[in-house]
């Protein structure tokens, strides 16, 4: 067997994007030869998912882009007199001015904080400071189940991030002419577990009440706010019954 690859294609897809994905599967299912390339270092394009760790690279490629190192590879390649080099992966970035914000404040500086108010306190009696050192510990022990930078860090195993989040209707006109393109069979559909939402002072994360028994389960909300938002979701579940409303 000759281990040369081959150098003519009927067709070549640049990116592995979902697009890209779907039309490089649709060529070779008609029968034709493809080269399926990608000039990033990972798969997906704009549509890839990350770790933590990954969204990280991720961002500092983007800030600093290495277009002149691929100028400069240009002259170590081989070309013949009739080709010529194009670098491609400037225009397929949609992305730009990339960068992130940590919101949740850091552990060290609330626990200085609560260390400096107790200073402030008079160490009159053994009771005054007894207390002073209940209060560091209660804080501390709040302060430590309130999302943080550090927290977010150590659980970065356990989610994914993706560079275009999506989500699609479970019996949506996509759904159906995946499943009957065959493409599915190269997808792995998954349900979402719960919607979240930022607290009103942005220091945390409330769920989201998506059914009846999160409905009367949530403190967020009063009674007849329950009420009001079982009405609701009952006429959505039914919308197609009297979508004229």
């Amino acid at each position: 067997m000759s281990n040369e690859l081959p150098e003519h294609f009927d067709a070549v897809v640049l990116g592995t994007g979902f697009e890209e994905s779907i039309l490089a599967g649709a060529i070779a299912r008609a029968g034709h030869s493809i080269l399926h390339l990608d000039p990033n270092d990972y798969y997906g394009g704009e549509w890839a998912s990350f770790n933590f760790e990954g969204i990280q690279g991720w961002i500092e490629s983007q800030n600093s882009p290495k277009e002149s190192d691929i100028v400069m590879d240009c002259n170590r390649i081989l070309l013949n007199d009739d080709e010529d080099f194009i670098p491609l992966k400037k225009v397929f970035s949609r992305f730009s001015n990339v960068n992130q914000t940590w919101y949740p404040q850091e552990v060290k500086e609330k626990e200085h904080e609560a260390e400096k108010d107790c200073n402030k306190r008079e160490p009159s009696f053994e009771n005054t400071l007894k207390e002073c050192s209940d209060d560091i510990k209660n804080n501390i022990s709040s302060i430590n189940k309130v999302w943080n930078q550090e927290r977010v860090v150590s659980e970065s195993r356990k989610f994914n991030l993706d560079l275009i989040p999506k989500l699609l209707y479970t019996s949506g006109p996509l759904v159906e002419l995946l499943i009957s393109s065959n493409v599915s069979r190269y997808l792995e559909f998954k349900a979402f577990n719960r919607v979240l939402t930022t607290t009103p002072d942005g220091k945390g994360l409330d769920h989201v009440p998506s059914s009846r028994a999160d409905v009367f389960s949530t403190q967020k909300i009063s009674v007849v706010e329950k009420r009001i938002l079982m009405k609701f979701l009952t006429f959505a579940l039914n919308y197609e019954s009297h979508y004229e409303l």
